[in-house]
């Protein structure tokens, strides 16, 4: 992320949502609200150690959509880096 910042996930053109367990952070999830209720979301990632042991990627994405709702968007679409492969199947 520091080579490619997301200033923008703040409000209120947007948030960054990040999962914690014991001190430790799990996971983070983003979302950038765009004009028309449309909404892109963005930067979601779960550490190795936290994958497929727990809901942290669908509490991170629930959480998401909660707010995205609090905003009035409509369209949810998700934002890709053309080398994430696994996240452009979705």
């Amino acid at each position: 992320m520091r080579e490619d910042p997301s200033d923008d996930l703040t409000l209120p053109g947007g948030l960054l949502l990040v999962a914690q367990e014991k001190g430790s952070v799990l996971g983070c999830a983003g979302l950038r609200l765009l004009p028309g209720h449309a909404a892109e979301v963005t930067r979601v990632f779960v550490i190795p150690a936290a994958r497929r042991r727990g809901p942290s990627a669908s509490r991170l994405l629930d959480c998401l959509e909660g707010h995205a709702r609090q905003h009035r968007v409509t369209t949810l679409r998700l934002d890709t880096r053309r080398d994430l492969i696994e996240a452009r199947r979705l």
